[in-house]
């Protein structure tokens, strides 16, 4: 009777630990690494006025094996995006919102963009 139970105690611990190697570790990557940023801003000229006007450009590069064709920004809440550029070219942008917690969130602005390959950059204004 021991030999049994020693043989199934045996295959259940063969059995767990090759299903246990078997698992593929799951990491989080990078698909884009800001290579370059230029903030530029515009104070109002009245006292009026209330809006201060930046124009942001940054340079990104597919750090990433494969294809891109999305970028994603978190911005403040309270900023407004009027248009954006790849390499000169307008692209249309999604907007929606992210939570950080329960008093604070972001803006999240998905980008479209043409295909760019593995390690190749574009600059988004």
């Amino acid at each position: 009777m021991k030999t049994i139970y020693r043989a199934i105690f045996a295959f259940l611990l063969f059995t767990f630990t090759s299903s246990t190697f078997a698992q593929s570790e799951v990491r989080i990557s990078s698909t884009w690494q800001v290579q370059k940023y230029d903030i530029s801003a515009t104070l109002p000229q009245s006292e009026a006025e209330r809006n201060l006007v930046v124009k942001a450009k940054i340079d990104v590069k597919n750090v990433s094996a494969q294809l891109a064709s999305t970028l994603t920004l978190r911005i403040g809440s309270s900023a407004e995006i009027t248009g954006v550029n790849i390499n000169g070219a307008i692209v249309d942008f999604t907007k929606g919102e992210e939570k950080i917690n329960s008093a604070t969130s972001l803006q999240r602005i998905v980008l479209r963009i043409p295909s760019v390959q593995p390690g190749a950059a574009v600059s988004v204004t």
